[in-house]
C-alpha cells in the first residue's frame, strides 16, 4: 500500500475541504468507494492511502503522471516525481490574475455585444467554461474568426455568467433567476444552473428547453411555465460562490492547450514547442505580462523563443499556469526554482525553496549553502548553514566543502556556533582546503584571520601552525600567531565558539566532596571529562556567564563539622583553566549564585555567624565583592535554601517548600 500526501501551506477550511471532495469525486469513479472513507482530512494534510485514489487523483488534476507528494515528500530515486501544490488558492489567484487582465481589457480577444453592451473577454476562457462558446470558437463558424460577436441574449445575463466565468461568483434574486436560469441552460453553463434551481426551492430541476417541449401539459402541470412555479418567488438574493469553478475552468483551459484550440502564442526552447494562451500565461506572471502587453516585439509574436531555460523547466512552468500544481523531479528542483526567479512566479520559487530546506542533509548541506546564497533563499541558506556547523567534523572533509571559494570558505570559519571540540579541527579543515589547489596560499591570510588562534593549545600552535610556510611567508598571518601568543591584544579571534554544553560538577561522596567535573553536548550526545575542580567541597554553587564558569562556596570538608568556605574560581573555556578570584565577604553552602547585569550575586546558603538571608555582588571587572541588603529584608522570609533566578533585571526568590 502506498501513501500519497497533498502538503498546503495555506489551507482555508472551505478550499481543503473543496480539494478533498474532488479526490473523493475521482475515487469514487475508480469504483473505489473504501478508498474515499479511508481519507484523513485535516486543515493541514490530505492523505490517500490507496493505489486507486492516488492515481484518480492524478487524473483530476490533468496532468503528467506522478505520485502525489506535498513539500514533505522524501523521493528515493532523481527520477521519481514529486507534485506539489503551492496552496489550495493558488488556482483562485491565477483566476484573479485573469479577472484582472479582462478589466482591464488587456490581452481581450473577443467582445461580447448585446442590445447595445459590449463584454470585452478571452476566447479561452470562455470556452473553458462553456461548451456553447467553446463550439462558437472551434468549430469553424463564421463568429470564431470575428472580434466582435452578438449574442441574443439579456446583457445584464451575459454580464453576470462571464463574471462567472473569472471570479466564481453569481448573484441571484428573485428578479433575476428565471432569465440566469434560461441563459446559463442557452449557454450550457451546468453549475449556475444548478444553483438557480436550488434558489427556487419549489421547483422541479427542469430545463426550459424541457418546458417548451412540454406545451401540451396544463398550465397547472409542474412544467407548464416558471411564472406558475413560483408562488411566492423568493425575496432575498443569494451570492452563489462555486469553489469547484477555479480548478473546473483551468481544467477546461488546460484540455484546450493539449489539443492546441484557441492558443495564440507557442513557446520556443531549445527546438521543442509548448502552445498556450497569452492571458493564461500573463496572468500567473508578470514577466510574460510585461513581454505580451509592453509593445516588446513578443507581444506580436505567433513564436516566442525562451533562452536560458531548460524545455523540462518551461513545461513544468506551463502545466503549474493550467493547473496549480508542480510536478518535476527532485534532479530539476534547482533549475525550476532559477526560473521561477526569473519569470517571478513567486509561489513556485517558495514552494521549491521549501521542498529543498526540508531535504537538507549531511550530504548536501554544502551545495545547498552555496545555492542559497546565489539565489537569496534565505530559509534554505539557514537550514544548511546549521547543517554544516552542526555536523563540521564530517561536513569538512568532504570535497563539496573543499571546493568552496575562499569568501564562502570564511563565512563558515567565522560561524560562533561551529560544532568542533577544539579549535584545532577548524585549523586543520583550513589546511585541506589549502591542499587542494597550489593557488589559494595567496588567499590563506583571509582564512587564517576567521581561525580562533587564541584557542589553540599552546603546543599545537607552537609545532604545527608557526612551522608551515604559508605561515610564515606572510606577515598578515605572523600578525595572528603574535595574537595567539599574548604578545598583542586579542581581536575577535579570541571569542569561543558558542557551542551549549551542559556542565556537571561531578557527585558527592561521603567524607570525599565533589572533584569531578564533566561536560555533555547536546548536539553530539557526548560526555567529556573536563577535568578536577580547584578544590574538593561539599555544597559549593556554580553560575555561567558566556565562556566563563564561576564556581564558589560550599563546605572545606564534607560532613556536619566542615567550615563553610568564602573561596570563589572561574573557569576559562578558551584555555581550560582555573584561575582564584576575591572571595566572598561571607562564607556559605548550600546557597545560590546567579548571574544578573554582568554581576554575579550570592544569595542566602548555610552559614555561621551571618543571618540566612545574607546576599552579596561581585563585580568581575573590579574582581571585588559587596555585601548588599539582606534579601527578604522586612518581609520575614527565610531565604536560605531558596532558588533564586534573574529576569529581566529582577531577582526571583522560589521557595522549594
Amino acid at each position: 500500500m502506498r501513501t500519497y500526501g497533498i502538503h498546503y501551506i495555506l489551507s482555508p477550511p472551505q478550499l481543503t475541504s473543496a480539494m478533498a471532495d474532488n479526490i473523493l469525486d475521482a475515487a469514487s469513479q475508480r469504483e473505489s468507494p473504501q478508498a474515499a472513507k479511508r481519507m484523513r482530512l485535516d486543515t493541514d494534510h490530505v492523505s490517500v492511502d490507496t493505489d486507486h485514489a492516488g492515481q484518480a487523483a492524478q487524473e483530476a488534476c490533468s496532468s503528467p503522471p506522478c505520485p502525489l507528494g506535498g513539500a514533505d515528500v522524501a523521493l528515493q530515486e532523481e527520477d521519481r516525481s514529486v507534485r506539489m501544490t503551492p496552496w489550495v488558492g493558488e488556482r483562485d489567484k491565477i483566476l484573479k490574475g485573469l479577472d484582472r487582465l479582462r478589466l482591464e481589457r488587456t490581452l481581450c480577444d473577443v467582445i461580447l455585444c448585446c442590445e447595445g453592451q459590449e463584454v470585452p473577454c478571452h476566447r479561452a476562457v470562455l470556452a473553458s467554461f462553456s461548451p456553447y462558446f467553446e463550439a462558437m470558437f472551434t468549430s469553424g463558424t463564421e463568429e470564431s474568426t470575428q472580434d466582435r460577436v452578438t449574442i441574443r441574449e439579456k446583457p445584464q445575463m451575459i454580464a453576470l455568467l462571464v463574471n462567472y466565468a473569472y471570479t466564481s461568483e453569481v448573484s441571484i434574486s428573485a428578479d433575476n433567476v428565471q432569465a440566469l436560469l434560461e441563459t446559463s441552460d442557452l449557454l450550457e453553463i451546468e453549475a449556475v444552473r444548478e444553483a438557480c434551481c436550488k434558489y427556487m426551492k419549489d421547483i422541479k430541476p427542469v430545463s426550459p428547453r424541457e418546458n417548451r417541449e412540454a406545451n401540451d401539459l396544463p398550465s397547472s402541470h409542474p412544467g407548464g411555465s416558471f411564472t406558475t412555479i413560483i408562488d411566492p418567488p423568493p425575496p432575498e438574493m443569494e451570492n452563489y460562490r462555486d469553489y469547484t469553478h477555479p480548478r473546473k475552468l483551468l481544467e477546461g483551459l488546460n484540455r484546450l492547450r493539449l489539443n492546441r484550440f484557441l492558443c495564440d502564442v507557442i513557446l520556443c526552447c531549445e527546438g521543442q514547442e509548448v502552445p498556450c494562451h497569452r492571458a493564461v500565461l500573463a496572468s500567473f506572471s508578470p514577466y510574460f505580462e510585461a513581454m505580451f502587453t509592453s509593445g516588446m516585439r513578443e507581444s506580436t509574436q505567433d513564436r516566442v523563443t525562451i533562452s536560458g531555460v531548460e524545455p523540462h523547466t518551461i513545461g513544468v512552468l506551463v502545466n503549474y499556469a493550467y493547473t496549480g500544481v508542480v510536478c518535476t523531479t527532485k534532479a530539476h528542483m534547482q533549475a525550476l526554482l532559477v526560473a521561477s526567479g526569473m519569470f517571478d512566479v513567486t509561489a513556485v520559487r517558495a514552494v521549491c525553496c521549501n521542498y529543498m530546506t526540508a531535504h537538507v542533509d549531511i550530504n548536501n548541506c554544502v551545495e545547498m549553502f552555496c545555492f542559497a546564497e546565489a539565489h537569496s533563499c534565505e530559509g534554505l541558506q539557514t537550514k544548511s548553514m546549521h547543517y554544516i556547523e552542526e555536523h563540521f567534523s564530517v561536513v569538512y572533509q568532504q570535497d563539496e566543502f573543499l571546493s568552496l571559494s575562499v569568501e564562502r570558505l570564511t563565512e563558515v570559519l567565522s560561524s560562533d556556533h561551529l560544532n568542533v571540540p577544539e579549535e584545532d579541527m577548524v585549523f586543520e579543515a583550513a589546511m585541506l582546503w589549502l591542499d587542494k589547489s597550489p593557488t589559494r596560499k595567496q588567499s590563506f591570510g583571509q582564512v587564517l584571520e576567521h581561525i580562533r588562534l587564541p584557542l589553540i593549545s599552546p603546543s599545537y600552535l607552537h609545532t604545527v601552525v608557526e612551522s608551515l610556510d604559508v605561515v610564515k611567508e606572510q606577515q598578515g598571518c605572523q600578525r595572528f600567531i603574535s595574537e595567539a601568543k599574548g604578545e598583542q591584544p586579542y581581536s575577535n579571534t579570541a571569542r569561543p565558539r558558542s557551542s551549549t554544553v551542559i556542565v556537571v560538577v561531578g557527585e558527592k561522596r561521603k567524607r570525599k566532596g565533589v572533584n569531578a567535573f564533566e561536560s555533555f553536548d547536546p548536539l553530539t550526545e557526548e560526555w567529556r571529562t573536563v577535568g578536577d575542580l580547584p578544590m574538593k567541597t561539599d555544597s559549593p554553587a556554580m553560575v555561567a556567564s558566556g565562556s566563563t564558569l564561576y564556581l564558589a562556596g560550599g563546605k572545606e570538608r564534607p560532613g556536619h563539622r566542615g567550615r563553610e568556605s568564602s573561596a570563589m574560581w572561574s573557569f576559562d573555556a578558551r584555555n581550560k583553566k582555573w584561575m582564584k578570584m576575591a572571595s566572598m565577604k561571607e562564607g556559605r553552602a548550600r546557597f545560590s549564585l546567579v548571574m544578573l547585569d554582568g554581576s554575579v550575586f550570592a544569595v542566602g546558603g548555610w552559614g555561621r555567624g551571618f543571618n540566612s538571608c545574607s546576599m552579596e555582588r561581585y563585580d568581575p571587572s573590579a574582581d571585588t565583592w559587596e555585601l548588599m541588603k539582606d534579601a527578604g529584608a522586612g518581609a520575614h522570609y527565610d531565604v536560605s535554601s531558596c532558588d533564586v533566578v534573574a529576569l529581566d533585571g529582577h531577582l526571583y526568590f522560589i521557595d522549594p517548600a
